[in-house]
């Protein structure tokens, strides 16, 4: 009997430890100012492309343009 008793004791410190384990590795790999080297870029560097909405001009025209890749 005190043998059972002893081994889920043994059980239970061991999972708090892990789970204590695991709790600070992911608040110190979250941590701000951590320098991994490993960046993944969020916004792009180059300037995006952007379509022409209208030009000042004195002439009276109208275009027209249809995005042939809509949805792909």
């Amino acid at each position: 009997m005190f043998h059972s008793l002893n081994v889920r004791n043994k059980k239970k410190k061991a999972l708090v430890l892990s789970l204590i384990v695991f709790l600070a590795a992911g608040v110190y790999l979250t941590l701000p100012g951590r320098d991994t080297g490993a960046v993944i870029p969020v916004f792009q560097e180059e300037e995006k492309k952007t379509p022409i909405y209208y030009v000042d001009t004195e002439e009276n025209k109208v275009a027209i343009s249809f995005d042939a890749a809509w949805g792909a």
